[in-house]
């Protein structure tokens, strides 16, 4: 999950240069795994059938997934091991995956 490719190891190193985090990786493999069984038609059409109430969005259940891989797996330290900051390394994958600013989208986490 973490960068390990020539072109993020080039991200990485500009990161430090730039401020530029390589996290895009992680919030693009992350963004698609709150979409349920069938993706879209999951999501726009199942849904809203049985939840009408519920505004559900696949970006906000990526988010959610993504802190409780986070928490189940350990990856803060993976990450700090790369040296992500990750107090702000994470509000920004979080707002990559949403396709907004995290506040814009308050998240439940696990």
């Amino acid at each position: 999950m973490v960068c390990r490719d020539s072109a993020c190891e080039s991200a990485r190193t500009q990161h430090y240069q730039t401020g530029i985090p390589c996290v895009s990786q992680i919030a693009a493999l992350c963004h698609d795994l709150g979409h349920g069984p069938f993706s879209h038609l999951f999501d726009g059409m199942f849904i809203p059938e049985v939840q009408p109430d519920n505004k559900w969005q696949h970006e906000q259940a990526s988010v959610q997934m993504f802190h409780c891989m986070r928490k189940k797996n350990g990856l803060d330290k993976m990450m700090k091991d790369y040296e992500l900051n990750l107090k702000k390394d994470i509000i920004f994958i979080e707002e990559l995956i949403q396709g907004r600013k995290t506040s814009d989208s308050p998240v439940k986490t696990c």
